[in-house]
């Protein structure tokens, strides 16, 4: 009995917390909408290996764009909100405001509010191919009324507009694994590995690859 109770005191608890993030996302969505670029990694508080190059970038070119970098761990369940309140909220404002929206992981915030039109979200996948499954291509299964509660409650990888992957040959894993159509997956390149074409790189590379081996 006192199980059923804990775990309906849970179910309440989320509940209330999934209303209260929509109602705050419609509250700020009467803020104007910016031409600016959000760029939210949740992978670490560093900087991302796929999203710096991305934004180095379009600082290099004439761009009307605002540029904004978010980096830090989030929840990744809806109680574990309370633990960062602050930066949960800042994420929520951007994603109110931002005409872009980029990001490089799975990103609760996103999968939350009834997204605004004119809001376009870009995932960047941390993962350089698709060695493997992920997103809805797992088919995870709950095995307890709580976690079942709240698969319902969080629509994953959901709000996606463009996804961009290494190669044509990506495309299929990802369009199912955050099921979307095959023509919003674009095969741009992996952000992360433009540096192995960076002629600087490639001259420390092997400088060190050559003092490594003759000590050897």
């Amino acid at each position: 009995m006192m199980g059923k109770l804990l775990t309906i005191s849970k179910i309440c608890v989320k509940q209330i917390i999934r209303g209260c993030v929509g109602l705050l996302y419609k509250v700020l969505t009467l803020f104007p909408l910016k031409q600016k670029a959000v760029f939210i990694s949740t992978r670490s508080t560093g900087a991302s290996e796929n999203l710096t190059p991305l934004i180095e970038e379009l600082q290099r070119r004439t761009i009307t764009l605002r540029i904004v970098e978010y980096n830090g761990k989030i929840a990744t369940n809806l109680t574990q909100l309370i633990k960062t309140p602050i930066f949960f909220m800042k994420m929520l404002y951007q994603l109110a405001t931002a005409r872009y929206i980029v990001i490089d992981d799975y990103c609760l915030p996103v999968y939350l509010v009834e997204k605004r039109q004119g809001v376009e979200v870009i995932q960047v996948w941390h993962a350089a191919g698709a060695l493997k499954k992920f997103g809805h291509s797992l088919k995870q299964i709950p095995t307890t009324t709580l976690q079942q509660y709240e698969q319902a409650l969080i629509s994953t990888h959901s709000n996606y507009d463009k996804a961009i992957v290494s190669s044509p040959a990506a495309i299929p894993a990802f369009a199912e694994a955050f099921q979307m159509p095959p023509e919003n997956v674009l095969a741009l390149g992996t952000p992360k590995t433009d540096v192995l074409l960076n002629p600087e790189f490639k001259a420390t590379s092997i400088a060190k690859c050559d003092r490594f081996f003759q000590k050897k």
